[in-house]
């Protein structure tokens, strides 16, 4: 009969690193993440819920998306990567006889950096089809101005 081979499996010690919110949210603990190595942890995304983050019920609609970018004192530092409202919560305020206006454009801050906005409109009854692309153009002129007069950390 065959011996039986043992192969000797190395164990890789994982251990907990702490992942802090960028300085627009006041470096807020986000929670931890094991891993090998810190340095695995760059480039990886988290989502949290703003609620967690300001300890007011009203924000719990919205998440923000966080990427890991730097380590830091062994702990994980984050920049803010996307804001946005849950669907669930803009399918429950865009009920029947309410129109829906949305958009997708980009802008640049004061800083020079690029952002895609995704912004979401909706009217009180019914609007036709003039008055939403109005609504549009007006919508899109408005931010791009607000948001080229502050920089990127003012915007978030």
């Amino acid at each position: 009969m065959a011996k039986k081979v043992t192969k000797k499996v190395k164990k890789v010690k994982k251990r907990w690193v702490n992942v802090v919110a960028p300085v627009e949210f006041s470096s807020v603990d986000l929670g931890a993440s094991y891993c090998v190595e810190p340095e695995d942890l760059i480039g990886r995304k988290m989502k949290v819920n703003l609620m967690h983050l300001t300890r007011e019920m009203k924000k719990q609609n919205t998440r923000i998306t966080f990427e890991l970018n730097e380590i830091k004192d062994g702990k994980a530092q984050t920049k803010v990567c996307a804001y946005e409202i849950i669907p669930a919560h803009v399918k429950k305020i865009t009920r029947r006889g309410k129109a829906k206006v949305s958009d997708a454009f980009e802008c640049v801050t004061k800083d020079k950096v690029k952002l895609v906005v995704k912004p979401l409109v909706i009217t009180r009854g019914q609007a036709s089809k003039a008055k939403m692309s109005d609504l549009r153009a007006k919508t899109k002129e408005i931010l791009c101005n607000l948001i080229s007069g502050r920089t990127y950390s003012a915007v978030v």
